[in-house]
């Protein structure tokens, strides 16, 4: 469990709902805060204490719970409310926002080059592409030429499936970055601690001669994560008014990793 953002506790709560001790009555996750609405009568501090270690283990410090990214505390805070105040939870997720219409902006001079593979519909070899032009610039460069691969396909992470052995615990996966991009400036301070977690994924790329190790940046850490994601390229580009920010900030996460080339493998359909 990798706690980045206010998000990832959110999921937390959501996946461990029948944990919830029967006096919640709903649970709210802010930026630094968390309010758990209690029914005043049937509510047992001891129980809450030990719900809590047992849903966020060693993240949870007494009245707190600490993020792994910045370290930063989170506030846990008890309030009184009522029998009317018990959320209900949905049967699915519900798909909200649709895309907004952005400012005309221009793409700037990336500091590395990025690289995406798309096509309108699945099944045409696009992520076998990307793999094979890797591939070739591994066979080329050897080691001189450092690639890093993001596989930024949602909803068929391929890429993410075919190296989940050779990276088995991946340090920060493409959610956790589009989710630490929504909520924080997309500056070199955030790319440099990004690219410093990336640095840790890495998989070996094999050819007739030579073995190179790579970096790549999965769809997710674990399966979990694509329940119900919240930060989505949609969302973050509706909040900036420069329509290129991802590409732009993907290439700044580049810069401070070291890499040479950038390949994004895109997800099929109108992106």
């Amino acid at each position: 469990m990798k706690l980045f953002t206010w998000h990832d506790v959110e999921m937390e709560f959501f996946r461990h709902r029948e944990m919830w001790p029967d006096s919640w009555n709903r649970v709210d996750v802010y930026n630094e805060e968390i309010v758990i609405n209690i029914n005043p009568y049937t509510d047992d501090p001891v129980q809450n204490s030990n719900v809590l270690k047992n849903i966020f283990s060693d993240h949870y410090i007494g009245e707190c719970l600490i993020l792994d990214f910045d370290h930063e505390k989170m506030s846990i805070i008890f309030e009184e409310g009522t029998e009317e105040d018990k959320e209900t939870f949905p049967e699915s997720p519900l798909f909200k926002d649709p895309f907004p219409e952005t400012s005309k902006t221009e793409l700037k001079a990336l500091p590395v080059p990025v690289i995406a593979f798309h096509s309108y519909k699945g099944g045409t070899g696009r992520t076998l592409s990307l793999i094979s032009l890797a591939r070739e610039i591994t066979e080329l460069y050897e080691n001189h030429k450092k690639i890093l691969i993001i596989d930024a396909d949602l909803e068929a992470p391929g890429l993410t499936w075919m190296l989940k052995d050779a990276i088995s615990r991946p340090a920060i996966s493409y959610l956790d970055v589009l989710s630490l991009m929504h909520f924080h400036t997309m500056d070199m301070a955030l790319a440099g601690k990004i690219a410093a977690l990336i640095k840790k994924n890495q998989f070996t790329i094999e050819t007739s001669r030579l073995q190179v190790d790579q970096y790549f940046l999965p769809v997710y850490c674990s399966i979990e994560q694509t329940w119900n994601i919240f930060s989505t390229p949609e969302k973050i580009i509706a909040s900036q008014e420069n329509k290129y920010i991802i590409s732009e900030f993907i290439s700044m996460i580049g810069k401070e990793l070291g890499v040479d080339l950038i390949l994004v493998d895109l997800r099929a359909g109108i992106t």
